[in-house]
């Protein structure tokens, strides 16, 4: 008997620390940021509809409004000491002015040689740009703070400024030979890559669209050459943030 009610009393004791843990885990974070948040938005709607043999969930907003509208992503912003910054704002500033000024003035030789009628565009640096406060915000701790404005400014600019120039990626040109490139980056992957020049003197890689998303490989590709696709290089970025 005596066994009997011992066992009792450890399935109650189990249970109750399930129960605990389960509020202490799932329910009391909500409760926090119920009783913290103080938004006038609220947070996405989200309905789950079951069918038989299938799961279907639908969002007031997009998928990635919900994801970014969990706490892990409420955190609050804080700014990295000068001493834990990569890079000293002033020898930076002073390094890419005269970085523009060398650029400008090749990219008109370049010009009068190939006798091009058209006036040339000449790069012009706004040390207010998104991707140099974007590159000041480096720190020992993280590439960017969680709630860096520049990452959105950047993904913003990148789709409207004006395009320079353009020309192969530094890995692109080590498979073609064209460079020893093996102390900078080491030659990988079978997709063009281009490095695009903007009007800010801002860069950045463009990787073209060959598959559609629903594509699939075909049997007979040979692992090591498998499709790069696009959206694996967007769903990375978002991963990382």
């Amino acid at each position: 008997m005596f066994l009997l009610r011992r066992g009792r009393l450890l399935v109650v004791l189990a249970l109750s620390a399930l129960l605990g843990a389960d509020i202490y885990f799932h329910l009391w974070p909500e409760i926090q940021i119920r009783l913290s948040c103080d938004c006038e938005d609220p947070a996405p709607r989200v309905e789950k509809t079951t069918r038989p043999g299938t799961t279907a969930t639908h969002y007031s907003g997009s998928k990635l409004q919900h994801l970014f509208s969990h706490h892990l992503y409420q955190a609050p912003a804080t700014k990295s000491p000068a001493q834990d910054l990569l890079l000293n704002a002033h020898e930076t500033i002073r390094s890419h002015r005269k970085r523009v000024t060398s650029f400008n003035r090749r990219h008109r030789s370049q010009h009068m040689d190939q006798n091009r009628t058209s006036t040339p565009v000449d790069a012009r640096i706004d040390f207010q740009t998104p991707w140099l406060q974007f590159h000041l915000g480096i720190s020992k701790e993280a590439l960017y703070p969680r709630l860096s404005p520049a990452v959105d400014q950047l993904l913003e600019e990148m789709g409207n400024l004006t395009v320079i120039g353009a020309d192969y990626s530094p890995d692109e040109k080590a498979l073609n030979g064209e460079c020893d490139c093996s102390q900078i980056v080491k030659p990988s992957g079978t997709h063009l890559k281009l490095v695009l020049r903007f009007q800010d003197f801002g860069k950045a890689m463009f990787k073209p669209m060959r598959q559609k998303r629903n594509e699939e490989t075909p049997e007979d590709f040979f692992y090591f050459v498998d499709f790069q696709r696009h959206n694996a290089e967007i769903a990375a970025f978002h991963l990382d943030r």
